[in-house]
């Protein structure tokens, strides 16, 4: 079998390293191939750290932030419905540090997410709030899709459910959805609530084109003109 014939049959991986030795870059092929396990590392590390500036890593801080609130509460039930005894004292003592250790890493984890938010979406966390604007964003899955979305659909985002009970001719059609939860939608009248749905997601509309596609910053005029129709519908107006 000639030299050739051998090298034939090599893989790519193997033609490299011995091209590699060949030009007198490397020793042996145990450090040709230590090499490339380290710069492959590196690359996967730059990524990571490129995305970290992504909305989807502020999704991610918002849903563990939704799930460590999920997991305090859980506690906190257990432990005021539990018949604790005497000689319960330390599993008292665990529960208690195992709470005081979530709430810390809530607290560290909602100012994450307000930093990120602001530096991110200024104009949604503006006229939202990084709470509810987070929420929205993890509903419509990025700031550019929720970008895509028509006002409409913005409105009853989170309403699936009740949509397609609507649409299978049960019930009636949601009039908002997660957006229900902005402090001025949920404060007016209910008969009004269709109306500041409506304006909060033109707005959100808006301010989620200007955070994903990029422009001047309006977050401060997009609230005004949420709070100006909230101050009419509050009055009783209705045009």
């Amino acid at each position: 079998m000639t030299r050739h014939t051998i090298i034939g049959e090599m893989s790519p991986e193997q033609k490299l390293s011995d091209q590699a030795i060949a030009q007198q870059l490397f020793d042996t092929k145990h450090e040709y191939f230590e090499f490339i396990h380290e710069k492959a590392l590196s690359f996967t590390q730059r990524r990571i750290d490129d995305q970290r500036s992504t909305d989807a890593v502020l999704i991610e801080d918002y849903k563990l932030l939704q799930f460590l609130k999920e997991v305090e509460k859980g506690v906190h039930e257990r432990s005021e419905s539990a018949d604790f005894l005497p000689d319960d004292a330390p599993i008292q003592k665990e529960l208690a540090q195992l709470i005081a250790e979530v709430s810390e890493e809530e607290l560290a984890l909602e100012q994450r997410i307000q930093e990120t938010a602001h530096s991110l979406i200024p104009n949604l966390s503006t006229i939202l709030g990084e709470q509810l604007a987070c929420h929205l964003l993890a509903l419509a899955g990025s700031v550019e899709k929720l970008a895509r979305m028509p006002a409409s659909t913005i409105q009853v985002l989170g309403a699936e459910k009740a949509l397609f009970r609507f649409l299978e001719g049960k019930g009636t059609a949601p009039k908002h959805g997660a957006i229900f939860q902005h402090p001025q939608v949920k404060s007016v009248q209910k008969s009004d609530r269709g109306q500041m749905a409506r304006v909060v997601a033109n707005k959100t509309s808006l301010a989620a084109r200007i955070d994903a596609y990029g422009g001047e910053f309006q977050g401060y005029d997009l609230l005004h003109n949420v709070q100006q129709r909230y101050d009419e519908l509050k009055r009783g107006g209705s045009t």
